[in-house]
């Protein structure tokens, strides 16, 4: 099977390096440009989501498991932020270092994670709504963001 971007008519120059290269950054970069597009999505729809869960649960007077709810899609925010930042930082330094980057997404997951036990732990009965907006949050930016860049993979 002929690969588009390297194979040619026969009788013809296939492109040079460099061209594929320019090629390969060109669909990377729109890749990623969609990626951030349907993350920012996921922020508006998860801000959203919570609002209207507040709004929800205090109209049946669970207004404390709305605002918990709340810091649980908070958290996963900040923690996609900071992995954002770290793989940024990993980037801009040159090859990235998996094991470092695991070590740092590893570290981060048990930060959140006992952040959100002890909120759990201090506000019961509804402090689980901690796990449940974390998980809403990551699930919503898995589906967005990681099904637009497998989409994307496998067209290219």
């Amino acid at each position: 099977m002929s690969d588009p971007v390297t194979s040619s008519p026969a009788g013809t120059p296939g492109p040079t390096s460099e061209e594929t290269d320019r090629a390969v950054a060109s669909g990377t970069r729109q890749a990623l440009e969609q990626a951030a597009s349907k993350y920012n999505k996921a922020l508006l729809i998860a801000a959203v989501g919570g609002l209207v869960a507040l709004i929800v649960l205090a109209i049946f007077g669970y207004a404390d498991a709305g605002v918990l709810l709340c810091v649980g899609l908070g958290l996963g925010v900040i923690n996609s932020m900071l992995v954002q930042r770290s793989l940024a930082t990993s980037i801009e330094r040159g090859e990235p270092d998996r094991k470092g980057l695991t070590l740092g997404m590893l570290k981060r997951l048990v930060i959140v994670s006992a952040v959100a036990f002890a909120i759990a732990i201090f506000y019961p009965p509804h402090g689980w709504f901690v796990f449940l907006g974390l998980a809403t949050f990551q699930m919503l930016v898995m589906t967005m963001v990681f099904g637009s860049l497998v989409r994307e993979v496998r067209r290219g």
